[in-house]
């Protein structure tokens, strides 16, 4: 199977093309067009090229939330670039699959909490949705007294992203400050969304 695996954007968008198991190729395709059905074009046209170039039959992108997402029009503009994608899968005849983006990050490990006792003030990051009923320190076993702390904000999300497929890769991606554009976390997440789809433990929609 030849995967190509996208994290959408209208201005900056990660692809990885996978063949099989194994990680081929990726980078990132960018438009500076400032009309926002301009920069649609350019990325319908670029990720059409990818799927002639690497002879691509299946798609896989993360899905857009949009009853979650904090910017109306961000959203908007997601979801027809998600219905751009759509014309290809149906105008080349190739398979895909939108992944929500709690179920993939969560089925490879992305996502992180801090459990923290409030009796002996023992703390552990560790992955999301473990059942944190006792302190493995102190033994204390009082709900009110074992903390949860949420440790995916946005830019440690994006982080995490560029550390793990750098692990997982062994590549060299970069994530520099929250506000550098040298940052490669749309690159890394594109890897790790089609990581995710291939190990097969979070469920996509079509």
């Amino acid at each position: 199977m030849k995967l190509l695996s996208l994290d959408m954007s209208t201005r900056k968008t990660g692809w990885a093309v996978f063949n099989d198991n194994n990680l081929e190729a990726y980078d990132l395709i960018e438009s500076t067009n400032e009309n926002m059905f301009d920069r649609l074009e350019d990325m319908y046209n670029a990720i059409q090229e990818l799927i002639k170039i690497y002879g691509i039959d299946h798609i896989v992108c993360e899905d857009v939330p949009v009853s979650m997402h904090s910017n109306l029009k961000t959203g908007k503009d997601l979801c027809v670039l998600q219905g751009c994608i759509l014309s290809l899968v149906f105008k080349h005849k190739i398979d895909y699959d939108f992944l929500k983006p709690t179920s993939w990050r969560s089925s490879i490990g992305l996502n992180r909490t801090l459990y923290k006792c409030k009796v002996c003030g023992h703390s552990k990051e560790d992955l999301s949705g473990i059942n944190f009923t006792l302190c493995g320190e102190c033994g204390n076993k009082v709900k009110k007294m074992l903390e949860k702390i949420a440790l995916n904000d946005r830019e440690s999300l994006k982080r995490r992203a560029v550390e793990m497929a750098n692990q997982i890769f062994n590549l060299d991606l970069k994530y520099l400050t929250k506000s550098s554009k040298k940052n490669d976390d749309d690159i890394a997440e594109a890897i790790l969304i089609g990581y995710s789809y291939l190990k097969g433990d979070c469920n996509g929609e079509n």
